[in-house]
């Protein structure tokens, strides 16, 4: 009489035949870096594939609505984006704790699919960020200088409206985000004083744009007339001409000229202190408006 063999030590009785147990370390370790990777590791593909959608979605639409540009639509935006972060980061390891006895592999339980997965994935999340500004409708700016004291200080992360509409309605008294002609990859947020066609003109009367004074934000002393190299501007139909509130060191279009219309990257709107995230604020446009 033949004897039955003995199932494999540690396998149950009733195991599916082709079962994988999946390791819970292994999720854990896949999951800081490549989170849908551990997920479809761990057998949710279909759920790694449902939160890359709902991300793209509520990004959108936070976005491009102008939610994210309110207080309450911020927060309510910060929230649903921590709760997908947290569903990536539990997930795959409550999956994987699920079946690790019992588990019959998918077609995409390969480790060629998860280095391709995990490429694309990569890939996707880095262009969204990359295009964010143009996808998305906003984006995000961490300010590096203190050349906008005191509306925005040094760690301050303003969140800055892109929609196209958004840069054809701004007006003087605008914080507006743009890239330097100067130094390129340089990001700066400055106040907007003179739009196009208008005439900005600096000297010892103080700024003014027309006939107009724009008095500065505060008692601080102004930048020496000898260091304004733009201090009489007409400007073109595409350029507009910003100075920072911290006028004695602000760097702005008086010592680079003024910013071209391809240049800008939308209108601030909101402000996360560097101190007090807790205390979000809509940003002050009145402080320099002519």
């Amino acid at each position: 009489m033949t004897a039955t063999p003995p199932p494999d030590a540690g396998e149950p009785h009733d195991a599916p035949r082709g079962n994988r147990p999946r390791d819970v370390r292994a999720a854990l370790a896949l999951t800081p870096l490549f989170p849908f990777v551990a997920l479809a590791y761990a057998g949710g593909l279909s759920i790694a594939l449902l939160l890359i959608m709902v991300y793209l979605f509520a990004a959108i639409v936070f976005g491009q609505t102008g939610l994210v540009h309110i207080v309450a639509g911020a927060w309510i935006a910060a929230g649903c984006f921590a709760m997908l972060a947290f569903a990536l980061a539990v997930l795959p390891a409550w999956l994987a704790s699920e079946r690790r006895v019992r588990f019959r592999p998918r077609w995409y339980n390969h480790w060629i699919f998860y280095l391709v997965f995990g490429v694309l994935t990569t890939g996707l999340y880095a262009a969204s960020g990359q295009w964010r500004a143009q996808l998305f409708g906003f984006t995000l700016h961490r300010v590096a200088a203190a050349g906008m004291a005191p509306a925005l200080a040094r760690g301050d992360v303003a969140v800055v409206d892109t929609r196209e509409a958004t840069i054809k309605a701004l007006r003087a008294g605008d914080l507006v985000a743009y890239e330097s002609t100067t130094k390129p990859g340089t990001r700066l947020v400055r106040r907007l004083v003179g739009l196009p066609g208008e005439r900005v003109r600096i000297d010892a009367h103080g700024l003014r744009v027309g006939d107009k004074p724009v008095p500065p934000p505060s008692d601080a002393a102004d930048m020496p007339l000898d260091a304004v190299k733009y201090g009489d501007v007409e400007l073109a139909y595409d350029q507009y001409y910003f100075v920072g509130d911290e006028r004695a060191t602000s760097f702005d279009s008086r010592t680079e000229g003024p910013i071209p219309r391809r240049n800008l990257i939308g209108r601030a709107t909101l402000v996360w202190p560097a101190g007090a995230r807790t205390q979000i604020r809509r940003v002050d446009t009145k402080i320099t408006a002519p």
